[in-house]
C-alpha cells in the first residue's frame, strides 16, 4: 500500500474520532461496562448517567414504577405522582448505565429455563439521550446463590451480575419519595412572607455597604431580626416528610382552604416556593410506624400532600414583633470613649476611657474597675426591645412612663459620630423599664439588666488591688451568654 495513502487514512480516522468524541460530548466507558456505543469496532463511551430521564421498572407481581426527571429533579410518574429522591435515582440510573457484569459466556440460550430471563420478574429501561433506551433483565440466581443471570438489550451474551444489582432496581416506590418537604437555598432567598390567623409579615433582603441585610417592609418598615427571619428560613428547608397521603386521601378537606400557616419564599431567580399548613390530626406513620400529632403540608413545587409532626407550627407561628430587630442602640463597645450616668436616685457618674484603661471622672477621680465597666457596656450594646410600647409617644403618654422627667439618663460618646443618649423611665409590675433613644418619640420597655448592673456607690467603680486579672475572662470578650452574639432573648 502506498504509504502516503496510509498515513493520510490515519489522519483521517484520527480527526473523525476526534469529531464523534468532540460533537457528541459522550462520557467515555469505562473497562468493563456493557453498555457502550462503538465506532468503526472501537467501544468508545457509554452511557452519561446525567442523560438519562426517564427509569421504567417492571417487577413481577408488583406495581411498575415509572421515573421520569423534570428539569433538575426527579419524579415518580407511576404508581402514584410525587418527587423522587434524587440520590435514590441516581443509585438506581447507575446501577443500569455503569453495569459492569461479574462474567459472560456466548453462544448460550437466553430463553433457557434455568437462567430465568424468557420471563424475568425484574425488567429495567432507560432512557437517554433523547429516545435512546437500554434494557437489563435479571433473572434467576447463579448455582452458587450470590450473583444473577442477565440479559442486557442488543446484545446475545449471557451475563452474570452481582446480586446487589437486582436489590438496588427492585425497590418499593414509597422508598423513593423526597421525604424532604421543599429544597432551599437558604443563601439564595431574597424576600419571605409569612401569614397565620391575622399575622401578615413581608420581609426582603437587601444588599448592604458589607453584607445583605433583612428589613421588614409588612406590617411595618423596619430593620428586621436576622437571626429569626434565617431560622425561619432554615425550618422550611430543615422539614421532613413522615408519611405521605393517597390520592383518595389528599382529595379530602384537609384544611388547605383556611390554612393554619403560610410560608413563601421568594428566590433571586425561579418562581417563589409557597408551603401550606392545612389542618393538625393524628396519625400513625413512620416505620415503624408509630401514631403522631401531624400536619398537612402542601408545596407549591411538588403534586403530593405530606404529612409532618405538628410542632412545626411553634416555629412558623412569629408575629411580626419576632420578626423585626429589637434592638435599642447600635453602636460597638470598642467605639465608646465616655460614658455619663445621670440619675435622680442613685450615683450619677462619668468614666473615660484612657490609654492605660478606665478612669473615673466624677464625682471622683480614680482608676476604675474594668469589670464595672462592661458590665454596663455590654448591657447597652446588647440593649433589646422587650416591646415596642409605641413609635409616636404623646406628651401625656412620656409622663405616664416617666420619661418627660426621666430617672436615668445615659450618654455614650465615641470615637466618631454624635454621642448616644438613654432615656430610662418608670418600672412596671414586670420589674422592666420604659426606654427611649435620643430625640426619638419610640419608647420601648427593656429589662431589668442595665439597671440592675448601675453601681449604687461609688466605692463600686474602684478597682481592687484583689481584683482578677483580665486575662482570666479573655480580655474584651463578654461572659457566656452575654453580648451581642448572644442567642435572642439571653
Amino acid at each position: 500500500m502506498n504509504w502516503r495513502a496510509t498515513v493520510a487514512a490515519g489522519l483521517i480516522f484520527i480527526v473523525l474520532l476526534a469529531v464523534v468524541v468532540v460533537e457528541s460530548r459522550q462520557r467515555v466507558a469505562e473497562e468493563g461496562e456493557v453498555f457502550r456505543q462503538s465506532f468503526m469496532g472501537l467501544n468508545l463511551y457509554g452511557i452519561d448517567p446525567e442523560k438519562v430521564t426517564r427509569v421504567q421498572i417492571q417487577r413481577a407481581n408488583e406495581d411498575e414504577v415509572v421515573l421520569a426527571k423534570r428539569g433538575e429533579d426527579w419524579h415518580v410518574v407511576k404508581p402514584f405522582d410525587g418527587l423522587a429522591d434524587s440520590d435514590e435515582v441516581k443509585r438506581i440510573v447507575e446501577a443500569v448505565a455503569l453495569l459492569r457484569p461479574a462474567a459472560s459466556r456466548e453462544g448460550v440460550n437466553l430463553a433457557d429455563e434455568q437462567f430465568g430471563l424468557a420471563k424475568a420478574d425484574l425488567v429495567t429501561t432507560i432512557t437517554y439521550d433523547g429516545d435512546n433506551t437500554a434494557t437489563l433483565k435479571v433473572g434467576g440466581e447463579t448455582p452458587a446463590g450470590t450473583q444473577r443471570f442477565a440479559e442486557v438489550s442488543g446484545d446475545p451474551k449471557l451475563y452474570v451480575v452481582g446480586a446487589n444489582v437486582r436489590t438496588t432496581l427492585w425497590k418499593d416506590p414509597e422508598t423513593l419519595r423526597q421525604k424532604k418537604v421543599a429544597s432551599v437555598d437558604a443563601e439564595g432567598v431574597t424576600g419571605l412572607t409569612l401569614d397565620h390567623a391575622d399575622v401578615h409579615v413581608v420581609a426582603v433582603r437587601t444588599q448592604g455597604d458589607e453584607k445583605a441585610l433583612w428589613r421588614l417592609t409588612a406590617p411595618m418598615k423596619t430593620e428586621a431580626d436576622e437571626w429569626n427571619v434565617k431560622q425561619l428560613i432554615n425550618k422550611i428547608g430543615d422539614m421532613r416528610a413522615e408519611g405521605f397521603l393517597t390520592t383518595d386521601e389528599a382529595g379530602a378537606d384537609l384544611g388547605f382552604d383556611k390554612p393554619q400557616a403560610t410560608v413563601t419564599l421568594q428566590s433571586a431567580e425561579g418562581e417563589p416556593l409557597t408551603v401550606t399548613f392545612g389542618n393538625t390530626g393524628k396519625r400513625e406513620v413512620g416505620d415503624p410506624a408509630a401514631e403522631k400529632e401531624i400536619i398537612f403540608v402542601r408545596s407549591s413545587k411538588r403534586p403530593e400532600v405530606m404529612m409532618v409532626t405538628a410542632d412545626v407550627l411553634d416555629a412558623l407561628q412569629k408575629t411580626a414583633f419576632d420578626l423585626r430587630d429589637k434592638s435599642v442602640l447600635t453602636f460597638k463597645r470598642d467605639d465608646v470613649t465616655r460614658l455619663r450616668v445621670e440619675r435622680t436616685q442613685g450615683l450619677s457618674f462619668t468614666v473615660a476611657k484612657r490609654p492605660s484603661g478606665w478612669f473615673v471622672e466624677k464625682p471622683k477621680n480614680f482608676e476604675a474597675r474594668q469589670g464595672a465597666v462592661d458590665d454596663i457596656l455590654w448591657n447597652l450594646e446588647d440593649l433589646s426591645a422587650v416591646e415596642f410600647v409605641t413609635d409616636e409617644a404623646t406628651p401625656q403618654e412620656l409622663r405616664e412612663f416617666g420619661l418627660a422627667v426621666p430617672q436615668t439618663a445615659l450618654t455614650v460618646e465615641l470615637r466618631a459620630g454624635e454621642p448616644i443618649k438613654v432615656l430610662i423611665g418608670e418600672s412596671t409590675e414586670d420589674d422592666e423599664y420604659y426606654a427611649m433613644v435620643g430625640d426619638s418619640k419610640r419608647v420601648v420597655r427593656i429589662s431589668e439588666f442595665l439597671m440592675g448592673d448601675l453601681p449604687e456607690d461609688v466605692e463600686d467603680l474602684k478597682k481592687s488591688s484583689v481584683e482578677a486579672p483580665e486575662s482570666e475572662w479573655n480580655i474584651g470578650e463578654p461572659p457566656a451568654g452575654v453580648g451581642p452574639d448572644a442567642p435572642p432573648g439571653g
